[in-house]
């Protein structure tokens, strides 16, 4: 998998997750990827995502920045440059508290400082327009009708449609796919990835040719939900 095609998954466990993942279930879905790899990618594509605990959980979890933040961030840090003060924490702070009238660090989950500094330093890198990194969001795509109609014509639940998401965004699912259109069998495809048959058959394969489909019902295309 390519750099692009990792962020996208994580992206896809974030928003099934409501904004949160458990590092467990990422690096599980990732068996291929060291954990500094994935912290990389993370910073590289998506640094609007921080590290933190939910329950004693450690997890990853996505700032509900507002959608001109990146602008408003390189304007702060130009205006800093200008009026000659140092580009630290408290003075970007300051600054983007003014721009949105609120205590920025606070309004967003970022008042431990160092989390604060982290989230900075991440966003300072893609900010740099020779290491943007592109990669799908949810201000960037149209918005999902609030109901998904099945293949039956009945709404789809909103913990299946979350599950048939997961399961798209599966990074397993096209090599599964590839090889069952080759002729493996579901046993050996199962063997090979350390899977039930029933894992491949009816949902990893099922949501393969199906989700499409589903999402035509729907009037929707597969660049609403997942980025190329």
């Amino acid at each position: 998998m390519t750099d692009q095609e990792v962020a996208n998954y994580l992206l896809c466990l974030l928003e099934s997750g409501g904004g949160t993942v458990a590092k467990a279930k990422v690096t599980d879905g990732l068996p291929f990827l060291k954990e500094d790899e994935i912290i990389r990618i993370f910073a590289e594509y998506l640094p609007d995502v921080i590290e933190t605990t939910v329950a004693g959980i450690p997890c990853w979890q996505r700032i509900q920045l507002p959608v001109d933040f990146a602008e408003h961030f390189k304007e702060a840090v130009a205006k800093l440059e200008e009026m000659g003060f140092v580009i630290s924490p408290d003075n970007l702070n300051l600054t983007l508290s003014i721009r949105y009238g609120k205590n920025f660090r606070a309004s967003y989950g970022l008042g431990d400082n160092f989390a604060f500094k982290i989230f900075l330093k991440k966003f300072s890198m893609v900010s740099d327009g020779h290491k943007q990194r592109k990669v799908m969001r949810a201000n960037d795509k149209r918005s999902l009708p609030s109901q998904i109609i099945g293949l039956r014509g009945k709404p789809l639940p909103k913990s299946t449609w979350r599950n048939y998401l997961r399961l798209w965004c599966d990074p397993r699912r096209v090599e599964i796919a590839e090889l069952n259109a080759k002729g493996a069998s579901s046993t050996e495809i199962a063997r090979k990835f350390g899977l039930s048959e029933v894992y491949v058959t009816k949902w990893v394969l099922w949501i393969h040719h199906n989700l499409p489909l589903i999402l035509k019902k729907n009037g929707l295309t597969l660049e609403d939900i997942v980025n190329d």
